[in-house]
């Protein structure tokens, strides 16, 4: 065979996998919470263990990854330490492995390194690393809509790059891609996924002038909401002082 044969079968196999790789989103159906897992500390739990009245952001990778996963992590801790809650434990964190042949020792490695970086840990309730068998994580990643592949080759695995926002039920509400994480983004999915009841009053103000783009993953203002917002004050203002004008007019004619 000729390297360009061997060049054009190469090219051939790498497109193949990455159609098989990739998000399919799933808003508003149920993660897999029955799946069984492992946690860095050795404790066999079930996923809706770690489900207590809070969201959860979701993140598929792999403890071993040489490059992308570590850049994940790295997005995230930063990402996290931005955001400006007042109180603390707001939400869970769950960082899961899809390398079924990952050990606790992978997942105590690498939840060591993140809090390393994550500084601002107390806004989390619990931060779980986790490894499971195939069956557990082929269930978890179906249910969300996460699809990757593993390299024969090179036994790397092929994956985007993904948090996923679940409501304290478990329901899938948000997603954000990339390896840079936007702290208000992060903040306002966090709000959203709660269904308003974490964060302060101002974060609910920011969710109407604020809208979510899931092409993008993003929140970005929403300048007709804005409008509309100002509209419905300007009104209410205006019916208030005109309410205010009659009620004195009244007031000085029983007087007189």
């Amino acid at each position: 065979m000729s390297l360009v044969s061997v060049s054009a079968f190469a090219e051939t196999q790498a497109d193949e996998m990455l159609k098989k790789t990739g998000l399919e989103k799933r808003f508003g159906a149920m993660a897999a919470l029955d799946t069984p897992w492992t946690t860095s500390e050795g404790e066999k739990i079930i996923l809706n263990s770690v489900f207590n009245k809070k969201p959860v952001i979701l993140v598929p990778v792999y403890f071993k990854c040489p490059m992308l996963c570590q850049l994940i992590l790295k997005g995230l801790a930063k990402g996290l330490n931005q955001i400006d809650f007042v109180s603390d434990n707001v939400f869970d964190l769950v960082v899961f492995s899809i390398n079924p042949d990952e050990t606790l020792e992978n997942a105590a490695a690498a939840k060591k390194e993140f809090l390393s970086k994550y500084t601002e840990s107390r806004h989390a309730q619990g931060v779980h690393f986790l490894t499971g068998s195939q069956t557990a994580i082929q269930t978890l990643t179906k249910s969300v809509g996460f699809k990757y592949e593993k390299d024969p080759v090179s036994g790397e695995y092929v994956h985007s790059s993904i948090l996923v926002f679940l409501s304290p039920e478990g329901k899938i509400m948000r997603y954000m891609s990339g390896i840079e994480f936007d702290a208000r983004s992060m903040k306002l999915g966090l709000v959203e996924a709660a269904n308003g009841k974490v964060g302060s009053f101002w974060d609910q103000i920011l969710l109407i002038c604020y809208h979510y783009n899931p092409a993008n993953g993003k929140y970005s203002m929403a300048v007709d909401r804005i409008l509309q917002t100002t509209g419905i004050l300007t009104a209410l203002g205006l019916a208030w002082f005109v309410f205010s004008c009659l009620r004195d007019d009244r007031r000085k004619a029983a007087v007189s």
